[in-house]
């Protein structure tokens, strides 16, 4: 059967199977493509047998009319960083390079986020003015990278701050447009880890704790459950962090992790031996036995 398979250039199939030349051709086949990257491209054909059998043509591809706006994360940075993908229509990450990906950071660093303009493809417009207004996921990052407008023609790069540590969720920048779609945002999640420890942070009974919180009450919320004097121990969870008040997770063994905790202010309750930071996590028990208001003290016991 010398039938030519039916074709048609998709989104997803930018160029044609095999085809079968036949007699009835006359030596002239027409087939289409759809490509979909902006640029100077070549299209190369070959006949699969006489492989020697080949040619060659160049055309520029401009982009098509702008769609969207997207984020690309941690951008512009040599040999590393997450990268646009001009013409990526599959996978997990629409629009980027899917072998690339934001580096980890620490809290308190700036990261950069790119944002774009661009078409049904993912092509960059590099003439459209867009305004848009850009938040982020971390709760606690106002002073460091408030929400706003940012105003921009075809594109921009902006730094955002993120001070609480991924551990209490993924960091990640989205905006948005009255003029354009946001099919790509959130951006992808950036990892943010506590930077070395250099304080103590003591959670006790009826508080919750908070990475990346600095206002009072820091790095925790809730107030402390009252306890009966004497009939009562109670966990006091102690966590070495950061000047964010975020756990740092590398903080483990003995030495310079090593810590205290008793009730300075009670003549009369027990103290428990010091412990070790594990992941910068410990815990004491803790038993007051004068009826009064207490005070829990956290040290480095060495």
């Amino acid at each position: 059967d010398d039938e030519t398979p039916v074709y048609t250039a998709d989104e997803l199939h930018g160029l044609p199977p095999d085809l079968q030349m036949t007699a009835a051709d006359s030596g002239v086949k027409n087939f289409s493509v759809m490509i979909r990257k902006q640029g100077t491209r070549t299209l190369f054909v070959q006949d699969t047998v006489a492989t020697s059998i080949s040619g060659t043509v160049n055309f520029n591809v401009t982009h098509s009319t702008p769609e969207a706006v997207m984020v690309v994360a941690d951008y512009n940075n040599p040999g590393a960083g997450e990268k646009p993908g001009e013409g990526v229509m599959t996978g997990a990450k629409p629009g980027r390079d899917p072998l690339t990906a934001p580096q980890t950071y620490q809290a308190g660093s700036p990261v950069p986020f790119n944002i774009r303009v661009v078409d049904h493809y993912w092509n960059l417009v590099i003439t459209s003015a867009a305004a848009v207004y850009v938040t982020d996921s971390d709760p606690n990052n106002a002073s460091q990278s408030a929400d706003g407008m940012v105003n921009f023609i075809g594109s921009t790069t902006i730094n955002r701050t993120f001070v609480s540590a991924s551990a209490d969720g993924a960091r990640t920048v989205t905006v948005s447009s009255q003029g354009a779609a946001n099919v790509a945002n959130p951006s992808t999640p950036v990892q943010i880890n506590a930077k070395t420890r250099d304080r103590l942070l003591a959670l006790l009974p009826g508080e919750a704790r908070v990475q990346g919180k600095v206002a009072s009450p820091a790095g925790k919320t809730g107030t402390p459950a009252e306890l009966k004097a004497g009939a009562t121990f109670f966990v006091v969870t102690v966590y070495g962090v950061d000047d964010f008040y975020n756990t740092d997770l590398t903080a483990n063994g003995a030495g310079a992790n090593t810590v205290s905790a008793d009730i300075p202010t009670d003549n009369w309750d027990p103290t428990p031996p010091s412990q070790v930071l594990i992941n910068g996590v410990t815990t004491f028990t803790l038993t007051p036995v004068t009826a009064s208001t207490q005070a829990v003290r956290i040290m480095n016991a060495s």
